[in-house]
């Protein structure tokens, strides 16, 4: 089973995502731990990506989020690079959920061309932190920090921090 799976993945990364893979052969050895299997690959045809849409970003511009996808429309079909494209996308600050999917036209259809559907769900667009504190060495201390994590669009961050300390403190 094991090397099943290898063979179909193997198969699903050079681009034949309808292929299948069945046992055809099965032999035991007079060895201990050994046997010979066989198997039978239906390749099936060759898939390459189609359509990529964004959907759910309201703050972010799709323009914004195409870039941290891989792959481009007429690429060979690899689904690691699904994978890499959800992780890239989370990298973006403001981005709360990111899902990657192909979207077949219906299960039973062998398509060549898989549209992919990149649905994100944004966090707020600005943090506000503040924190208070007292020490032996400064007293009475405060920090508040302002984060906006789409500062003119474009995904930019703009971070405003200030601290005071010494509060109520003799000199």
């Amino acid at each position: 089973e094991a090397a099943r799976d290898t063979l179909t993945r193997r198969m699903y990364e050079a681009g034949y995502y309808h292929a299948e893979i069945f046992r055809s052969s099965f032999i035991a050895n007079d060895a201990p731990y050994s046997a010979r299997v066989g198997f039978e690959v239906d390749p099936g045809p060759r898939v390459r990506f189609g359509e990529i849409t964004v959907e759910g970003n309201q703050e972010l511009a799709s323009g914004n989020i195409m870039p941290m996808v891989p792959f481009r429309p007429g690429q060979l079909f690899r689904p690691r690079l699904i994978e890499e494209a959800q992780r890239n996308i989370y990298s973006l600050d403001l981005i709360r959920n990111a899902t990657v999917q192909a979207e077949p036209t219906s299960p039973e259809a062998l398509d060549t061309i898989i549209p992919i559907r990149v649905v994100v769900s944004e966090g707020d667009v600005h943090r506000v932190r503040t924190t208070a504190g007292w020490s032996t060495a400064d007293c009475f201390n405060a920090e508040a920090r302002w984060v906006s994590r789409n500062f003119r669009g474009g995904a930019r961050r703009l971070t405003v921090s200030g601290g005071v300390s010494n509060i109520l403190a003799h000199q």
